[in-house]
């Protein structure tokens, strides 16, 4: 009776309670709005006036609105068509889901709880609940979303199972509420110095599957370091950084108030009541092409919009805590910014109409990439210029390729790269967790091929010549 006890409380603690997710804020009235491939200049009209969910890679573009202000644009884009009709009904389909899941893993778990009190010859109590939280975390991890906490600590384990591949840094700097920022540096590399990879999830809240794609092949490298020779050949010469939550604050509020929230919590000005920054718009480079306090068509000024850019480059606590960890540690040949959704592999720039000058680099690798993408999965992804996309200024994957990081990165441009993930229907950022595992095989491919080619094939400063765009944006 004790071991049984012992083993229904072990259950309750590894498979998250369903009250760990909360929401206050309503969507009722809320629509979401998909216009077919507009041209450029109506698609920056349309995101002056909504929150853009999605925009595709032939230009279609998903928008949140509600149904009033539908209605006073309708006889203007007739050609545009609701997608989904109730985003409050959508969001609690989604929540419905996620329950049905934690009841599913908390049956599957009581069946197994049940099957190990009945063997014969268990052994001790502490030997059951050592295989039984094996088991639990093992099989189940990948079968849903977690919070802040739990993916913090799930990286803390990584480390203490894994201790000659994986360190595990607390903090590599706060945020304004207060959380830590941490990272994982994963590595088999003998030498110190050598060529290094960096990935980051969660810089816009709302962007769940990021974070867990990003556990998926930290888990894949590990779980495959010795047995597969192509993820030991990556580990033995290179060294894998990642910063698993970029937007602490701006996730956790996605658990306990606001499921679509994107930006960072900060409130920048008094004269506004409303809260939040784009960390993905606060980068340097291209911060603003026009320093006349007027908006860039990539970036807004105003606070109110979910794709606020900040009173000033790099104004943002986490803007800054990556960038310096960025220069920390040096080299760094390659560098992915993971996102969703879209299904897209982006490449600079994003905030001005010209290739860059290591576009032929860039844009091979970029195919790779949905090649081996869609080898893994069939999942078709696509390959393009950031701006071919829309124009976003102040983003970080075109501050990772800068001049400006290259100058504290041993003279290397690191190859930045903006990836979104599944998918480009209507789940849109509410992806089931049931599409984990497959989302993240995709990811995984595709970091085994980038790590390949930007080991291989770093681009110097010297070799790659400074653009006039380039200095124009840091006028």
């Amino acid at each position: 009776m004790k071991l049984l006890c012992a083993l229904a409380v072990l259950v309750v603690l590894v498979i998250p309670s369903l009250g760990d997710y909360a929401r206050t804020v309503s969507y009722k009235g809320d629509i979401v709005l998909r216009c077919p491939d507009r041209t450029k200049s109506t698609v920056n009209v349309l995101r002056k006036h909504a929150d853009v969910f999605h925009v595709g890679a032939d230009h279609s573009i998903d928008l949140r609105l509600s149904q009033k202000s539908f209605e006073s644009i309708e006889r203007y884009f007739p050609e545009c068509k609701v997608v989904i009709e109730d985003l409050e009904e959508h969001v609690r389909t989604s929540e419905e889901r996620m329950v049905s899941s934690k009841e599913k893993l908390r049956a599957w778990a009581q069946q197994v709880m049940e099957e190990m009190v009945s063997e014969q010859g268990v052994g001790n109590h502490e030997e059951a609940l050592s295989r039984l939280e094996t088991k639990l975390l093992k099989d189940t991890w990948f079968e849903d979303y977690h919070d802040y906490s739990a993916i913090v600590q799930w990286y803390k384990e990584k480390a203490a199972e894994y201790p000659n591949l994986v360190t595990f840094v607390p903090s590599i700097g706060t945020t304004n509420e207060g959380r830590d920022m941490p990272a994982v540096h994963i590595t088999a590399a003998s030498k110190k110095g050598g060529a290094k990879i960096y990935l980051q999830s969660l810089i816009h809240a709302r962007e769940w599957i990021t974070g867990a794609v990003l556990m998926y092949s930290v888990d894949h490298l590990l779980t495959n370091y010795g047995k597969d020779p192509e993820v030991t050949k990556i580990l033995d010469t290179a060294e894998i950084i990642a910063v698993p939550i970029v937007n602490p604050d701006g996730y956790a509020y996605t658990w306990t108030n606001d499921r679509l929230w994107r930006k960072n919590r900060v409130r920048t000005t008094s004269e506004s009541d409303c809260v939040g920054v784009d960390i993905n718009r606060n980068f340097p480079e291209g911060w603003s092409t026009d320093l006349s306090g007027e908006d860039v068509v990539g970036a807004s000024s105003d606070p109110c919009k979910e794709d606020y850019r900040g009173l000033a480059p790099a104004s943002e606590k986490e803007v800054n805590n990556i960038m310096a960890y960025f220069k920390l540690h040096t080299p760094i040949v390659g560098a992915i910014d993971i996102h969703s959704y879209g299904q897209l592999v982006l490449r600079p720039y994003g905030y001005i109409n010209d290739p860059s000058t290591d576009e032929s680099k860039l844009s091979a690798l970029g195919e790779k990439l949905v090649e081996a993408m869609k080898k893994s999965t069939g999942q078709k992804y696509t390959s393009q210029l950031g701006y071919d996309l829309y124009q976003a200024n102040g983003i970080a994957s075109d501050w990772f390729y800068s001049e400006d990081a290259a100058k504290e990165n041993k003279g290397i441009r690191a190859m930045g790269y903006t990836i979104e993930l599944r998918d480009d229907g209507i789940n849109g950022f509410l992806l089931p967790a049931s599409e984990i595992i497959a989302t993240g095989q995709e990811f995984t491919a595709a970091l085994k091929t980038f790590a390949k080619y930007t080991t291989s094939n770093p681009i110097y400063l010297s070799s790659s010549s400074s653009s006039s765009h380039q200095r124009a944006g840091h006028q």
